[in-house]
């Protein structure tokens, strides 16, 4: 949980919700607080507690397997799938009001993140995928939701299955399943990386895989786990790439067991990344932590199968959503089990805006079928 600060009031102990200090004549919130124990800082605040919050408007339309990031004061959920796929994009303010900015060209399979004052979604048309070439679009979206028109992407072969992180100046969107206008998908290791001036270029993972998982730590993106081989004849590997602000590739101890999804990744500020690792349908709620140091940090983890959700980055915790139950990790690695989500359901996505933590979409299934949600469930850390 957060450590706690406390003051005497009136001869009673109060603890401290929230700080302040003045810079250029200006509040700003103390996020964390140190002080010096043998010539070591120690943490003695890091501000709010994490606790559920309510919901907040729902989704304008209910999907599943949505993708989501944030831009300046914006949380975003962008397409999905309802039997269709959605061109949809719902954006959230820090005050939890929805609108709607301008939706996506194409109908297709979504992932998501920002660089410098962009919000970037990597989409394809799969509507004529059977008999006509593919390509991937990158749809962009400025701090301001305004829809940028550009043209990069054009010429890169569509995939799915694509990992997506962010480091430096760079959007990386590793890896994935080529799109063939005949025969089986094929496992890639190209990486599409797209700077601030929304310049396109490529590097490569170090090995063809697909459904690999991103993630940030300190100066590094990670990509973990992964699968190569074909559908009929699946190889799940366990190697992590790391890359550096100058896309520079470093090999890091692997994970313990494979990852065949790309949204299990959550970051603690930019002190660790947590991996939620596992395959096949219904594997153990495993964690594995990498610290800004690239050093593999033991985790411990509730004795529960997970149902995958979403996963949550935020300054003070890694939150993990499962159909049935919430995981939370804070920067001591203490995890701890929070209030489930208001509607059990799994394949939605999650983004933080302020103090806000935001879980929208999924499908729920039951004895009468499954029902595609458009609900989206709050945390907040006050």
């Amino acid at each position: 949980m957060a450590k706690k600060l406390y003051a005497e009031v009136g001869g009673k102990t109060r603890k401290a919700k929230k700080g302040y200090v003045s810079v250029n004549d200006k509040a700003r919130k103390i996020k964390k607080a140190y002080v010096g124990v043998d010539g070591k800082a120690r943490a003695f605040w890091s501000g709010g507690e994490l606790r559920y919050y309510g919901r907040a408007t729902a989704l304008s339309e209910a999907r599943r397997e949505l993708t989501a990031t944030a831009i300046g004061g914006y949380a975003l959920f962008a397409g999905g799938n309802n039997g269709n796929y959605s061109n949809v994009v719902d954006a959230y303010n820090r005050s939890l009001t929805r609108t709607k900015p301008a939706g996506l060209e194409k109908y297709g399979v979504h992932i998501a993140t920002s660089v410098g004052q962009y919000a970037i979604i990597a989409t394809n048309d799969l509507s004529n995928s059977v008999l006509d070439y593919v390509a991937d679009s990158y749809v962009i979206y400025n701090n301001s939701l305004t829809k940028i028109s550009n043209n990069i992407g054009t010429t890169v072969e569509a995939r799915t299955g694509k990992g997506v992180a962010n480091v430096g100046n760079y959007a990386l969107f590793a890896g994935g399943s080529l799109i063939p206008r005949f025969g089986a998908k094929k496992p890639v290791s190209t990486i599409n990386t797209i700077n601030s001036s929304l310049t396109l270029s490529s590097i490569t993972l170090s090995k063809a895989k697909r459904a690999v998982c991103g993630g940030k730590v300190g100066n590094y993106a990670l990509f973990a786990g992964g699968v190569a081989g074909t559908l009929l004849n699946p190889s799940y590997c366990a190697d992590v790439d790391a890359y550096n602000a100058s896309l520079t590739r470093i090999s890091v101890t692997a994970i313990d067991s494979g990852i065949d999804s790309v949204r299990c990744s959550a970051s603690i500020g930019s002190s660790y990344v947590l991996f939620r690792v596992g395959v096949a349908a219904l594997p153990p709620f495993t964690i594995n932590a990498y610290d800004a140091s690239l050093t593999k940090r033991s985790v411990t983890v509730p004795n529960r199968d997970s149902y995958e959700m979403a996963a949550a980055s935020s300054e003070n915790y890694a939150i993990f959503a499962d159909k049935y139950y919430v995981v939370a990790y804070n920067d001591s690695l203490t995890c701890f089990m929070m209030a489930p989500l208001s509607d059990e359901r799994s394949d939605g996505a999650a983004a933080v805006i302020g103090n806000y933590v935001l879980f929208a979409g999924g499908i729920s299934s039951s004895s009468g079928g499954t029902s595609d949600k458009d609900i989206v469930d709050v945390y907040t850390i006050d």
